[in-house]
């Protein structure tokens, strides 16, 4: 995956500014490359921030499959490049549904705790709607308690400064 987003660069980053982020009038740095916990359950993003694991060199260290997969709808809209998970054979092959629901939804996780997640819920019987209203998918439901006062900072932060975009 990750040569595949390497030699295609579909981004197209230049002075660490996204294809999409240069068309806006306030571009923000580094594309989509912003974490965030939830809280509430799962229902609201909170403390949205620059990724911990973007490297300003060796650009993601993160070998959490989430963050791989997702394209932003800017180029699924205006390019050829997307990635699709029903396109991926081992993913296929060796994962559930309940299991690729976790590998869709879950970016910014490190890697023990995503790979947790997914062995976690290799033999979930949970019906599958249930599963999606308990937002049962989430590693996190909510900030962990080790995040709490650094959400608070990151949130109060994002309000302030128009959604991390340059003044």
């Amino acid at each position: 995956m990750d040569k595949k987003w390497r030699e295609e660069d579909p981004c197209k980053f230049d002075h660490n500014t996204c294809i999409y982020e240069r068309q806006n009038k306030n571009p923000r740095e580094n594309g989509c490359c912003y974490a965030f916990w939830y809280k509430n359950l799962g229902s609201q993003i909170y403390g949205v921030h620059q990724c911990e694991y973007l490297h300003p060199i060796e650009h993601c260290k993160n070998q959490n499959l989430s963050c791989k997969l997702f394209v932003c709808p800017y180029l699924r809209k205006h390019s050829n490049f997307k990635i699709e998970i029903k396109q991926l054979i081992l993913v296929q092959v060796f994962f559930n549904r309940y299991q690729k629901i976790i590998i869709k939804n879950n970016f910014f996780i490190e890697k023990n705790k995503f790979l947790y997640k997914l062995k976690k819920d290799e033999h979930i019987i949970k019906p599958l709607i249930l599963y999606y209203i308990c937002r049962d998918f989430l590693v996190y439901k909510n900030v962990p308690k080790n995040k709490k006062e650094i959400a608070k900072k990151y949130d109060r932060i994002y309000k302030e400064s128009n959604g991390l975009r340059n003044k």
